[in-house]
């Protein structure tokens, strides 16, 4: 699996072992340009964070999301186990 994100503000899901080229999922819901995309370990949820601060937690299956706004400059996320 691979995830893109971008200046279009969406977050997209591929499966590189398909040959057709076509996204698996597209995610929405940040209104700024997104700067930073991660799959958790298990692979169910995606943390996002955008230019103006806000982080999306977007699980996968189901497309529900949790979201905060962060002070600062944070411009990446990453998970932990």
């Amino acid at each position: 699996m691979l995830l893109s994100c971008g200046k279009d503000n969406k977050i997209i899901l591929w499966d590189l072992t398909k040959a057709d080229g076509k996204p698996l999922k597209k995610m929405s819901g940040h209104k700024a340009a997104i700067t930073d995309c991660n799959m958790s370990p298990g692979s169910d949820m995606i943390a996002s964070i955008d230019v103006e601060g806000n982080i999306i937690i977007t699980k996968i299956a189901d497309g529900s999301q949790n979201k905060m706004k962060t002070e600062g400059k944070i411009v990446a996320v990453d998970w932990k186990d």
